[in-house]
């Protein structure tokens, strides 16, 4: 995972395992960042935030959806695989 700010892994060690499994098995068809909506409320404001865990899934175009709470590493990795291009 990529800290928004300077491309750097900054945030990997504060995900959980099962999410960290997830990301580093879809590496080379997804991009994955870590916003601190604390210090992004910019960003945080562009996607709507209002709780946290939030998810946003952005397709190249811009477009984007999102998932708002914990999921384990099953609904993870079946809600990224959904959204990745067939």
């Amino acid at each position: 995972m990529r800290d928004m700010e300077d491309g750097t892994d900054l945030m990997r060690e504060r995900m959980c395992d099962p999410q960290k499994a997830i990301r580093e098995g879809n590496a080379d068809k997804a991009l994955f960042y870590s916003v601190d909506v604390d210090q992004n409320p910019e960003l945080a404001g562009k996607f709507g935030v209002e709780s946290i865990p939030m998810v946003v899934y952005m397709t190249p175009d811009g477009e984007f959806t999102s998932t708002v709470g914990y999921m384990d590493e099953a609904a993870f990795a079946s809600t990224v695989a959904s959204k990745l291009p067939k």
